[in-house]
């Protein structure tokens, strides 16, 4: 009984805990999030085809903390970029993780479970990785306030695990953005 009440306080606690990656979470500003990361931030118009771009948009770059964690996989199209933090109109947007281990997927995966709990969602979705034909892989996520994190075994666009942080407005946006362009097409 006691262990019981003690998994739903936990359960409970856990559910409350803001998404976040390193301690951003989408919404802030560019000089927000260098405070968090202590300067440590490369920003520049999008490069990555990670999400459809929109002419407002700038992507920042943190380089080196999965390299030096023993977590990394490899490049994304052959620049050694691990974190990109998207802003739109001035507000992040969205946070993508790239090149994390397959093999380290089990360890992302109880590391955010023990931050935010059971993910809401999981299931299987279908990828087509770079490297070969369509497979289906796990994929874990967790949505509260507006905000999605996911985790996904493997990525489609860049060698290793995907992890990304996303709020859902950004979502909207780049979804009316990519049906605008598609029209003008």
């Amino acid at each position: 009984m006691r262990l019981a009440a003690s998994l739903l306080l936990l359960a409970a606690a856990t559910a409350q805990v803001p998404l976040s990656l390193g301690g951003a979470t989408p919404g802030i500003g560019i000089a927000q999030l260098r405070a968090i990361l202590h300067g440590n931030l490369h920003c520049a118009a999008p490069r990555a085809p990670l999400l459809p771009a929109d002419e407002t948009d700038i992507d920042c770059m943190r380089p080196g903390d999965l390299v030096r964690s023993g977590l990394y996989a490899g490049t994304a199209g052959g620049q050694p970029i691990h974190f990109v933090y998207r802003f739109r109109h001035g507000r992040l947007g969205s946070i993508v993780v790239l090149g994390i281990k397959p093999e380290a997927y089990a360890a992302v995966l109880a590391a955010l479970v023990e931050k935010f709990g059971t993910p809401e969602k999981i299931g299987n979705v279908p990828v087509k990785p770079l490297s070969s034909n369509a497979i289906e892989v796990p994929m874990d996520t967790w949505t509260r306030g507006g905000n999605q994190l996911g985790l996904r075994r493997v990525a489609a666009l860049h060698q290793g695990a995907g992890l990304w942080l996303v709020a859902q407005w950004y979502m909207e946006d780049s979804r009316r953005s990519e049906q605008l362009s598609r029209q003008g097409k």
